[in-house]
């Protein structure tokens, strides 16, 4: 059901969406789909081409692309997801704002496209909510048996979201989560230096007092085994000098 269009009375930019459910001809299972939202433009060769979504629930609000050749009109889908996309096999390893699989055209279309990106928004709420680091958070595609994090630029803050800008490219038929990673405390990672360079102070300190240890006892050892050769010499110089004295006497 188409809902709307980017220009009045210009009938290739057209958008709109439609509830889960009734399948999925991406492969997807379609229980596991929320709604998917999609727009339909014009794709001129070399033209760069801009697609708007505003469905209510989709965080994606464009994708941006350029085709080497004309392709007609191309429909681009947004499939919302419930969990993890069913064309994975395990899930990311950081914590999920959502979960979405994104369709560009019919098959091969993403094979001339380049310079493509996605802008997202994610919720203030739930960045403060997850305690999540702004800086950490990326969109990420499902390709080759693992989740690959795609070079994110954050936007600005509008209202209640974060805006972001993913550079895309030849990811556009793939599964997709925005994720982001937890704030490391700069507090526990300066108690644990602190606590890393007094243990080195320390094995310094010993290292230095074992050093001074072995001198000492070294020094203290030369100076019995001197002790030890005054006395048995003692004996001998007394006879020289008897023998000295007893010859000057005669």
């Amino acid at each position: 059901m188409y809902v709307g269009q980017d220009k009045p009375g210009d009938p290739n930019n057209e958008k709109g969406s439609s509830g889960g459910g009734g399948g999925s001809a991406t492969g997807g299972d379609y229980e596991n789909i929320k709604f998917k939202d999609f727009s339909i433009r014009s794709v001129k060769a070399e033209m760069p081409i801009i697609y708007n979504f505003e469905e209510k629930g989709n965080p994606v609000g464009r994708i941006e692309l350029i085709s080497s050749r004309n392709n007609g009109q191309v429909k681009l889908i947004i499939e919302i997801l419930k969990n993890t996309s069913t064309l994975t096999n395990k899930p990311p390893s950081d914590t999920v704002y959502m979960n979405l699989n994104i369709w560009a055209g019919s098959s091969g279309f993403e094979n001339h496209v380049r310079n493509s990106s996605v802008t997202f928004k994610v919720e203030k709420y739930w960045i403060t909510q997850e305690d999540i680091d702004i800086e950490n958070i990326r969109l990420e595609v499902f390709e080759d048996g693992q989740w690959i994090a795609l070079p994110t630029e954050y936007i600005d803050q509008v209202g209640n979201y974060v805006h972001f800008k993913t550079a895309t490219d030849k990811y556009l038929n793939s599964p997709f989560v925005i994720a982001g990673s937890k704030k490391i405390l700069k507090s526990n990672a300066k108690n644990e230096n602190e606590i890393a360079e007094s243990n080195n102070l320390n094995t310094q300190k010993t290292d230095i007092n074992e050093s001074i240890n072995t001198v000492s006892e070294e020094a203290e050892k030369n100076a019995l085994g001197s002790e030890k050769i005054m006395d048995k010499m003692l004996p001998a110089w007394i006879l020289i000098i008897a023998f000295i004295v007893r010859r000057k006497l005669v």
